[in-house]
């Protein structure tokens, strides 16, 4: 049976050869697919400015893809300061759109710091992110138990896209930030 530990070695060993920037990719493709998970908008704890940062930095992150790695540092702290700032108010754990707004500033946090780090974990915590909040999702919306989580077919199948992915970042050409939905229905 798999586990969040054999996940994370899997992961680790596709993205391993992978070019820099190919990771920073695969980081940006997976938190995409998280902020298309809920509608941040429905969040009543955030203001309207809170929910229009956290789109705009999901665009500053591909932007930032198609810049990488010549991201302007002042940039880059500000948009980091900004979603820390929105990430550190008390979100219900127990509310999947409130839990998955917190786990999508997290991700946005972790590849905004891949920029500068470099530290392919980084990008591992963000895809391990999208698939806690899947298993959330699946016990919450759908009241599944997920003892048996890997073999559940929505995690399954993230699982087989993510490979996909790393298998196309490895045999290039790199794709474009127009990519972003690439392998996602």
């Amino acid at each position: 049976m798999q586990t969040y530990e054999t996940y994370r070695d899997q992961l680790a060993s596709l993205l391993a050869p992978l070019p820099p920037r190919e990771q920073y990719f695969f980081g940006c493709w997976c938190t995409e697919k998280l902020s298309g998970l809920f509608s941040i908008e429905k969040i009543k704890k955030l203001s309207a400015a809170e929910s229009a940062q956290i789109n705009g930095s999901m665009a500053f992150i591909w932007d930032s893809y198609t810049r990488f790695p010549d991201v302007g540092e002042q940039e880059l702290y500000d948009t980091f300061e900004a979603v820390q700032q929105i990430e550190e108010k008390d979100f219900d754990q127990d509310d999947y759109a409130e839990y998955t707004a917190k786990a999508l500033l997290i991700a946005q946090m972790l590849i905004l710091s891949f920029i500068e780090e470099r530290d392919p974990e980084l990008i591992l915590d963000a895809a391990e992110t999208l698939i806690q909040v899947m298993e959330f999702s699946i016990s919450y919306n759908f009241g599944h138990d997920t003892t048996d989580l890997f073999n559940h077919p929505l995690i399954s199948n993230e699982l087989r896209l993510q490979q996909q992915m790393t298998e196309r970042l490895a045999s290039g050409p790199a794709p474009g930030a127009g990519d972003k939905k690439l392998f996602r229905p």
